[in-house]
């Protein structure tokens, strides 16, 4: 939504006519400063017209900086139902509730709050929201921050802090992020929590009390405070989120009520005037023509930034699918090479292994090899060749029990390299079979992805 959009510098050149500010709220070259850094000022954004839509996206960058000790309350975003500019500024009867962040506690609508203490005072920023019918009363440190805060370091940071709020007929989420690069962090989530159509968007801050510093935890008790924190906002983004709503309501059209009050203003001028020359009837016929040119294109402006407003929806819209998919690839990468590393590394084990089998295997041919050597050798010693006797019987009995002893340790050892190289086979064939079971996994996910 162009019309509810800015992005620094905010002038009367670009969209600071549809913008009420008040207070200590000026805009610059680089941003808007929303509150200074000075204490006890209240800082107002606010945008003249209404969002027409109920689902909707806004996306904001800012900036808080301040004083390690700091009695700044932070600032909020609202979308309320009621306009600034019929309540600003408040009777004396209502100031004392004007007191929620520089706004009334009686907000009916939707408040998210900067918050740089929690309930005890403690210098704790946060993040949380509080949706509201005009009736309660919300009160800082009794119900702000409220249960489900998000506690998030937004002070003092180096980058502008983008965050975006997203509206839609299932609730609310929010989210938040460091920076453009830096993954974005879930603040909270109203579920089945409809906003209506029509609201206001808006900013308010105040920077605490000018007064002996009593009650910021950890600062020097006594020491004076007159400094407050700086909040700025560089750019804010709406985006539309429902194609049927009537988005011509939305473009800025500055030929429609300036073009017919000048067209009335001359059929008055020319109409009282019977004796009127005629180069001025002539001129008189030249801007009917021109006032009719006027109204014939309006309906095609309205076509134009209709047609552009639907254009930048559907980029936003492509652009958040193509992050989401990125994700998705660099995850589908992640887990390739993780499966190419446990391919790899399982590889490598069974070649040790089949290395291990080999060299045992080579180890005891050479052992069965050495005892047959040996057993030659007993034989040729005893001179078994040739020989008789009873001795030469009771040594060919051993030799006998020798030998058949190394052909059973010789067929145990056959058999465990058989077993072995079985083992080994397995092992291959199990590896083999999951390595294809991945690939065809990512082949899955890859074609679901780009199809």
């Amino acid at each position: 939504m162009i019309k509810h959009s800015f992005e620094s510098p905010l002038t009367y050149d670009t969209s600071l006519n549809v913008w009420d500010l008040a207070g200590a709220t000026i805009p610059t070259e680089d941003h808007v400063v929303l509150t200074p850094l000075v204490a006890n000022r209240t800082g107002h954004l606010w945008h003249k017209e209404p969002i027409r839509t109920s689902n909707f996206e806004i996306v904001f960058d800012f900036k808080v900086t301040g004083s390690e000790f700091t009695k700044s309350e932070g600032f909020a975003f609202w979308y309320v139902y009621e306009d600034f500019k019929s309540m600003y500024p408040p009777s004396e009867a209502d100031k004392k509730f004007w007191s929620l962040f520089g706004y009334k506690q009686n907000f009916n609508g939707l408040g998210v709050f900067f918050s740089n203490h929690d309930s005890k005072q403690l210098l704790s920023p946060s993040i949380s929201a509080i949706v509201n019918n005009g009736t309660n009363y919300v009160k800082l440190r009794d119900d702000v921050p409220s249960k489900d805060t998000f506690f998030f370091k937004y002070r003092n940071s180096h980058d502008y802090v983008r965050f975006k709020l997203s509206a839609g007929p299932n609730g609310i989420l929010a989210q938040v992020q460091y920076s453009e690069t830096s993954s974005w962090l879930d603040c909270f989530m109203l579920k089945n929590v409809k906003l209506r159509a029509n609201g206001y968007i808006g900013f308010s801050g105040f920077t605490g009390p000018a007064e002996v510093d009593a009650f910021v935890a950890g600062s020097p008790t006594g020491t004076s405070n007159k400094k407050g924190d700086r909040v700025t906002i560089s750019r804010l983004t709406v985006y539309n989120l429902d194609l049927t709503a009537p988005i011509a309501q939305e473009v800025v059209s500055p030929t429609d009520i300036d073009a017919k009050a000048a067209k009335v203003e001359v059929e008055k001028l020319f109409n009282d005037n019977d004796d009127t020359p005629l180069d001025i009837k002539q001129l008189h016929e030249l801007t009917q023509l021109l006032y009719s040119h006027i109204d014939a294109q309006t309906p095609r402006e309205h076509q134009v930034f209709s047609q552009l407003n639907h254009l930048q929806n559907q980029v936003h819209r492509m652009i958040q699918e193509v992050k989401e998919l990125t994700l998705e690839v660099r995850s589908v990468q992640h887990q390739k090479s993780g499966h190419h590393d446990a391919f790899h590394s399982m590889k490598s084990e069974v070649m040790g292994l089949r290395h291990l089998f080999s060299r045992q295997s080579e180890q005891q041919q050479q052992t069965v090899e050495a005892l047959n050597k040996r057993v030659e050798s007993v034989k040729v010693s005893f001179g078994l060749s040739g020989s008789g006797g009873d001795g030469g019987n009771v040594k060919i009995s051993e030799v006998d029990k020798l030998s058949l002893t190394t052909d059973s340790l010789e067929d145990t050892i056959r058999s465990q390299a058989l077993v072995s190289s079985y083992i080994v086979f397995i092992v291959v064939v199990m590896v083999l079979g999951f390595g294809l079971f991945m690939w065809q996994r990512m082949q899955a996910i890859e074609k679901k992805h780009c199809f």
